[in-house]
């Protein structure tokens, strides 16, 4: 017999011996795996931005027992100007006046020595042509 017990699951033995006055019962509980390990949101994945506009981008740990820490880096390895503001976990980068190069950002975070990433693609498109190539 097996059932659902307060989100787990239980089994349950029962052995008789009907030569003696007296029956075992053996109940074993079955831990889930899986339910709390940290996963990592980054939002948007994919951003098509215009030269000169701001982006933010998010990224966020569930299921951390801990405060993780978070290091966003360019996929490219360019210098990546933007402000980074984390907050427990969540952490958010602001990109302003966006250049001309698309790109790649990943944000990587440390939750309980456990270390998880994410990708999000900025592809940047000029709105008008004079804004992208001036004189």
């Amino acid at each position: 017999m097996v059932d659902q017990y307060l989100g787990q699951k239980r089994a349950v033995l029962c052995l008789f011996n009907f030569n003696l006055p007296y029956f075992i019962i053996l109940t074993v509980h079955i831990f889930p795996t899986g339910e709390n390990i940290p996963k990592l949101e980054i939002t948007p994945l994919n951003s098509v931005i215009h030269v000169g506009e701001d982006l933010k981008i998010t990224c966020k740990v569930i299921d951390c027992p801990v405060n993780a820490t978070f290091v966003w880096t360019s996929a490219m390895d360019k210098f990546l100007k933007a402000e980074i503001k984390n907050e427990h976990n969540v952490s958010h980068l602001l990109m302003r006046n966006i250049s001309i190069h698309s790109d790649s950002v990943k944000c990587q975070t440390t939750c309980d020595r456990k270390i998880l990433q994410k990708m999000s693609v900025i592809e940047v498109f000029c709105k008008y042509f004079f804004s992208c190539f001036p004189n």
